[in-house]
């Protein structure tokens, strides 16, 4: 019994047809006239041969064909993704990224510091005044 006959939606893949060398010749012409037409810095031109030496595979084509290359992986480091908990990662100090991947180690770069929230004053009348809630100290004001 096969499988697949009974499952309703089923639809059997059709063979899709390859494209001729004529059409891939234009392909190659269009990007010709357009690398003389608007030129090409050698950074994304070493993009794109890099990313095109990755395809190793007929899915990998497809694919970097599909997306004009742009979802074709540059490198991938396993080791340095280690899925853990939700509440671990939310609980990371702010300045962190808040993803699987490894945290950095030593004092936080100085590129971009972090800017703190001022506090609240204390003082009832401004507070009225700017329309803003008043800060309240911790202690036993918080029970009443």
């Amino acid at each position: 019994m096969n499988i697949g006959t009974n499952c309703q939606g089923f639809t059997e893949k059709q063979p899709e047809e390859n494209i001729n060398d004529d059409s891939f010749e234009s392909l190659i012409n269009l990007m010709k006239e357009n690398n003389i037409k608007f030129g090409t810095t050698a950074q994304s031109f070493k993009r794109f041969v890099t990313r095109l030496n990755l395809v190793k595979t007929r899915n990998a084509w497809e694919n970097f064909l599909n997306t004009a290359g742009s979802c074709s992986p540059m490198k991938f480091k396993k080791k340095s993704v280690i899925c853990v908990q939700p509440t671990s990662i939310a609980r990371r100090r702010p300045g962190i990224v808040r993803g699987c991947k490894r945290a950095p180690i030593g004092r936080p770069a100085q590129c971009e510091p972090l800017r703190k929230r001022p506090k609240r004053r204390h003082n009832l009348a401004e507070n009225v005044r700017a329309n803003h809630p008043n800060a309240i100290k911790h202690g036993a004001t918080h029970l009443t």
